[in-house]
């Protein structure tokens, strides 16, 4: 009996946190910071769009390695996690940011294929 009461009790976590993550939306505005190497502090924005098959959105940043409002790529979400490339400004190379979301705060890694590689920490923009 307490060995159901156990299983049970899993399947109900489980099903309340897919049910959380499935019904997340991080749709809006992220404002957030990075420290970049012999540069310094890059603000980023990023704005986020769901649609019928996912998300989409536009990156910017204040260092200018990406170009104004530039399209994102490749836009996973798996379990509450969101990856995405972002081609930068030269068109040559590309960052792959990953982020995890908790409420209007969020949290991640970027890296290039280059070895480059930092934090990054957002906050969603009020309306």
């Amino acid at each position: 009996m307490k060995q159901r009461l156990v299983v049970w009790t899993a399947i109900a976590a489980a099903v309340v946190i897919t049910s959380w993550v499935l019904a997340a939306d991080f749709t809006g505005t992220w404002l957030g910071t990075t420290e970049v190497r012999d540069r310094g502090t890059d603000r980023l924005t990023l704005v986020l769009k769901k649609g019928p098959s996912g998300y989409s959105g536009t990156a910017t940043d204040s260092l200018e390695l990406i170009a104004k409002d530039t399209a994102i790529t490749d836009v996973k979400l798996d379990g509450g996690v969101l990856t995405f490339s972002v081609p930068t400004a030269d068109g040559v190379h590309s960052v792959t940011i990953r982020m995890q979301f908790k409420g209007d705060k969020a949290t991640g890694e970027w890296a290039t294929a280059e070895g480059d590689l930092g934090t990054l920490v957002f906050e969603k923009q009020k309306k």
